[in-house]
C-alpha cells in the first residue's frame, strides 16, 4: 500500500482557493466523500468568502474556510492603526479601495488591502494553519510533512498575503517542513492593477 505524505494545502485568495478544492475533489475521487486521509488537511484564506462557497466549485471546502471575527469596520482598524504609526508601507493613494464595512468584502484587487489582512488577522491566520498542521501530523511534530501553497501572483488577497504566511511557517516549523509555492500568473488580458501586484509581487521575493 502506497504512503500518504502528511501534507496540507493552502489556498490563498479566489485562485488558491478554487485550486485547493480541485485537489480535494481528486482525492474524494480516490479515497471517497467523507474519506480523505487525516494525514492530509486544506485551509482557505480570503477576504471574500462567497468564492469558497460558490457551488460550482467541484467539492465543498466550508469545513476548511478560515472564519475571522468581525463586527468592525475594516477602515477604521486601519486608520486606528495607521493612528499609531503602523501601516506606513501602505501607499496613501491605495487607502480608498479598503473596504468601509466588514470583512469579507474582498480586497478589490489590491494587493496591499491584502496584504493588510494578512496584519490585522495574522493570529486568526496562522492559528487556522497550525490546527490544520496540527491535524496531519497527530501532534508529533518531529515528523517531516508538506505544505502547498497554491495563489495568483496577479490577485490582491493571494500575492499580499503569500510572505506573510510562508515566512510564518518556514520560521514556525524550520526545516521540518517541505514548503512548495505555486504562484499562477494570469493567461491572456491582465489589466494595470494585476500587472502592479505581480510586480510587486516578484519584488518580494526578490
Amino acid at each position: 500500500m502506497p504512503t500518504i505524505r502528511r501534507s496540507v494545502y493552502i489556498g490563498l485568495g479566489g485562485t488558491g482557493i478554487k485550486t485547493i478544492a480541485h485537489t480535494k475533489k481528486m482525492f474524494e475521487d480516490v479515497f471517497g466523500e467523507g474519506n480523505i486521509p487525516p494525514q492530509i488537511a486544506f485551509v482557505a484564506i480570503d477576504c471574500d468568502c462567497s468564492v469558497a462557497r460558490d457551488p460550482d466549485l467541484p467539492t465543498s471546502i466550508d469545513e476548511d474556510i478560515l472564519n475571522v471575527p468581525w463586527d468592525s469596520s475594516f477602515r477604521s482598524s486601519y486608520a486606528e492603526g495607521k493612528a499609531k504609526g503602523w501601516y506606513e508601507w501602505l501607499f496613501p493613494q491605495n487607502e480608498e479601495y479598503i473596504p468601509e464595512g466588514g470583512l469579507l468584502l474582498g480586497t478589490s484587487g489590491v494587493r496591499t488591502t491584502g496584504r493588510l489582512f494578512s496584519e490585522l488577522f495574522f493570529f486568526d491566520i496562522v492559528r487556522t494553519i497550525d490546527g490544520a498542521i496540527d491535524k496531519v501530523l497527530s501532534g508529533r511534530f518531529d515528523q517531516e510533512f508538506d505544505v502547498y501553497i497554491a495563489l495568483s501572483m496577479a490577485g490582491g488577497t493571494g500575492s499580499g498575503t503569500f510572505i506573510p504566511v510562508a515566512w510564518y511557517i518556514r520560521k514556525r516549523y524550520g526545516e521540518s517542513v517541505n514548503l512548495n509555492c505555486y504562484g499562477v500568473m494570469p493567461v491572456g488580458y491582465c489589466d494595470d492593477r494585476g500587472k502592479a501586484n505581480i510586480y510587486a509581487s516578484v519584488l518580494d521575493l526578490d
